[in-house]
């Protein structure tokens, strides 16, 4: 997939939120290939919500979302290719409860135990 002619992510009127409830827009955004975003804000200020909603993860109480030039859709396998997106929960939700970290965590864990054995 051609991403460098292309706009990696629109954002037209909007709203993320919950049952209808608006936490944060409206938002107009236009994010170019080479450009880089970040989203900064106090604890519970909707920061997880509006990526969520910008990656179509959730629907928007108004407004649209189109990323590489088409509408958000995570269950298409050409989406799920072009786009990848960690949440904080995704990365930390099974840290320290017993439960199989992620792949990134198993690696390093991993790596320090072979440096330990060869010690």
């Amino acid at each position: 997939m051609d991403t460098m002619n292309r706009e990696l992510l629109r954002a037209t009127g909007l709203v993320a939120g919950y049952g209808g409830q608006d936490v944060c827009g409206p938002l107009d955004l236009l994010l170019e290939p080479g450009q880089s975003l970040g989203i900064v804000g106090f604890n519970a200020a909707g920061k997880s919500t509006l990526l969520r909603t910008l990656v179509g993860y959730q629907e928007p109480v108004a407004g649209e979302s189109v990323i590489l030039g088409s509408f958000t859709d995570d269950s298409s396998f050409i989406y799920r290719k072009a786009v990848s997106v960690v949440f904080d929960e995704d990365a930390f939700s099974l840290a320290g409860c017993g439960g199989t970290p992620p792949a990134h965590r198993r690696r390093a864990r991993d790596a320090r135990a072979a440096g330990r054995r060869r010690a």
